[in-house]
């Protein structure tokens, strides 16, 4: 038996003098212990580049300077280009400094900006960082990306689609009533944030009547009687710094002109409450120069028959 393990020594031993040398890595052969160690802990997996820049854009988005303009309560959506928030390859995290303008927010997944400003803000310089992670198998040659965007939130200067005064009864258009021989007032009540206005009316207004430049009111004592006569009275706005405008400019509106004695208006003024004589509970609107009854006070106001 000791005769046996010894003979079984022997052939290991032979053989392992015949077996082949392993080849020796190239690389590492003769290379000095701290490069065999670098060797060792190189990354493995498939090479990634990431682009070199952040590249965002909108509908109001300036490539050659980098800018967004914003107006407040109108959505605003600016998105990468980068397309990277669905890469098989890696995922990013991005951050943005300072906070932006209320109203605003930003994806940290995508990258994309987005919301309805609140309130106005002049340009801002905001950098944006997105971060890098590879998933398993894939090696990215940087792990964070840094860009700069300007922002720049304006006020709304929205223009309306017709000038109101007090003492109109209708909703389409402006109806005035005035009695002769007494001083009145009619105020322009419309406003447009961000702006500067001026009024002219033609033609001009009748005597004793005349328009204020600057308000758009129409204030005097009328002097003569007159039927429901139009007028187009023109608001020419020009828009302020940090304002953006909207709607038609400059903005003209028709008003119509009723002057006559109290007895007369009284005689084509529409009931405030119960029935019109002639009418039914079901229509009980008229006013007495008119044969006419409606359900609605608003339509007693229809044609020319009651003028108020």
């Amino acid at each position: 038996m000791k005769n046996f393990k010894f003979l079984f020594i022997f052939i290991i031993s032979i053989l392992l003098m015949n077996c082949p040398e392993k080849p020796k890595d190239p690389i590492t052969q003769n290379a000095p212990l701290f490069l065999l160690s670098l060797n060792n802990n190189r990354p493995k997996g498939t090479k990634v580049t990431i682009p070199d820049s952040l590249v965002y854009t909108s509908s109001e988005f300036d490539a050659t300077t980098s800018s967004h303009t914003a107006v407040v309560g109108s959505t605003s959506f600016i998105t990468t280009k980068n397309s990277e928030f669905f890469s098989p390859q890696f995922t990013t995290l991005y951050t943005i400094s300072p906070s932006l303008p209320k109203g605003l927010s930003m994806d940290r997944a995508e990258g994309g900006i987005r919301g309805t400003p609140q309130e106005t803000n002049p340009e801002t310089s905001y950098t944006i960082t997105c971060n890098y992670e590879a998933r398993p198998g894939f090696v990215l040659n940087k792990t964070t990306l840094t860009g700069v965007i300007k922002i720049t939130i304006l006020g709304s200067a929205s223009i309306p689609t017709m000038l109101n005064y007090s003492g109109n009864l209708l909703t389409s258009s402006v109806r005035l009533v005035a009695e002769i021989n007494s001083p009145l007032i009619f105020r322009n009540l419309t406003s447009v944030p961000g702006t500067t206005v001026s009024y002219s009316v033609s033609p001009a207004l009748p005597a004793g009547l005349s328009i204020d430049t600057t308000t758009g009111n129409i204030s005097g004592t009328p002097t003569v009687s007159q039927n429901l006569i139009n007028y187009s009275v023109r608001a020419t706005y020009t828009v302020l710094q940090n304002f953006r405008m909207s709607g038609s400019n400059p903005l003209t509106t028709v008003v119509t002109l009723y002057i006559d004695s109290a007895l007369a208006i009284s005689n084509r003024t529409c009931n405030y409450s119960g029935v019109a004589p002639g009418c039914t509970t079901s229509i009980p609107f008229s006013c007495p120069s008119s044969v006419i009854c409606s359900s609605q006070r608003s339509g007693c106001l229809i044609g020319s028959s009651c003028v108020q």
